[in-house]
């Protein structure tokens, strides 16, 4: 049998159901919004690192373009090998590119492909600066201060990364002192 209850106390009980009700809704609602707003910085954050990424891909590929063409466009030729080397890795690297999808879905295939293509350009850049007519005195030593690998070294090998900077400190005594 129901418990009777006076008006007040079914009023009472009505006004308590109905807070309980809001207040479970405004924890849903609260709780939707946190989801919301952290999927939204995920992809805000992922995003973010896509255009990095087209960044850092869009500036290796002009500079494996430029560099190809400063290579095919040279007169004198004084290191034939390194060349024939940095033409042939870029070859490589072509046919890499072509098919790197079928490495992207390898957990190390993009990284893969993105060190291969630095290391494109930087073979085709070592090539035409073998051949290049400048002096060595056109070199800012400032230059040679800025590494992007010596972080990797050192996480790598601190005795490597130690080789690194001693190898910086012969090429320009005066502008980096060890430590």
């Amino acid at each position: 049998m129901p418990r009777k209850m006076t008006p007040s106390q079914f009023r009472s009980a009505i006004r308590q159901a109905q807070n309980k009700q809001k207040q479970a809704i405004d924890k849903y609602n609260r709780q939707v919004r946190q989801h919301n707003q952290k999927v939204k910085q995920a992809v805000s954050n992922y995003n973010n690192e896509v255009r990095r990424h087209n960044a850092r891909v869009r500036a290796n590929r002009q500079r494996i373009a430029t560099e190809l063409r400063r290579l095919q466009s040279s007169n004198t030729v004084r290191y034939q090998v390194v060349q024939t080397s940095a033409i042939t890795l870029n070859n490589y690297y072509e046919r890499l590119d072509a098919g790197g999808s079928s490495l992207e879905s390898e957990s190390y295939g993009s990284e893969f492909l993105d060190l291969s293509e630095r290391e494109n350009a930087n073979s085709l850049a070592l090539s035409n600066a073998l051949d290049s007519e400048a002096d060595e005195s056109s070199i800012d030593p400032s230059d040679l201060l800025h590494t992007e690998i010596e972080g990797m070294l050192q996480q790598l090998s601190p005795d490597l990364s130690n080789r690194w900077k001693g190898a910086l400190f012969s090429l320009n005594p005066h502008e980096l002192a060890p430590n």
